[in-house]
């Protein structure tokens, strides 16, 4: 009876435990791209930027937060349905920063 009680706490330690592990940060960059891609997929801009920092700058510094939520807007209006891909996704961690 002891063992089986001993047994019993390990196994509720172990969920417990396994609950409060907190999800990397990668792993939360990688979860909020791929609501992104349903964001857009469901044609729903404002859904895809509330992912973007406001700070965000593109690959030029004149293509900022605002000129990609334009871009958005202007693809859902032109398109009857958009489809997004995720390819290989590279992450790299810079303090509280990221680059993908």
């Amino acid at each position: 009876m002891a063992r089986l009680t001993l047994t019993g706490l390990i196994l509720l330690l172990a969920l417990l435990l396994s609950g409060c592990s907190r999800t990397s940060d990668e792993q939360r960059i990688r979860d909020a791209m791929a609501a992104m891609q349903q964001a857009m997929e469901s044609r729903n801009p404002r859904a895809f930027m509330a992912h973007v920092s406001d700070d965000f700058i593109g690959n030029s510094a004149d293509f900022d937060r605002a000129a990609l939520a334009n871009l958005l807007r202007i693809e859902v209006l032109r398109n009857e349905s958009i489809g997004a891909t995720l390819g290989p996704i590279d992450i790299e961690m810079q303090g509280d920063r990221a680059r993908v």
